[in-house]
């Protein structure tokens, strides 16, 4: 209801960043974010190719969890540790949006 709006809206948005290392997982990690309900949610998938053109907080995950397709989900100024399952995203996105 609006209650809980107005709480994610003091909370900030959500900001999922799913680093695509091209092994396949990626889609099913932007799938499961796109899937969990947020009013206030962004996600948003990116390469290698697209390094040079996103902001230095998101080119700076490029070196975390190197090798696998993994996700950050973001509130305000804080990103969690990679996720690299979903179903692991899953609990994540649910705790942190919450």
């Amino acid at each position: 209801g609006i209650l809980t709006s107005a709480g994610s809206l003091i909370r900030g948005i959500a900001h999922v960043v799913i680093i695509d290392e091209k092994d396949g997982n990626a889609k099913q990690l932007h799938e499961t974010a796109l899937k969990v309900y947020h009013p206030f949610k962004v996600v948003e998938k990116v390469s290698e190719e697209s390094r040079d053109r996103v902001t230095p907080i998101i080119r700076a995950m490029f070196n975390s969890g190197k090798g696998r397709s993994r996700a950050f989900i973001c509130i305000g100024n804080t990103c969690s540790q990679p996720v690299m399952d979903k179903e692991s995203i899953k609990q994540l996105l649910k705790t942190k949006l919450t």
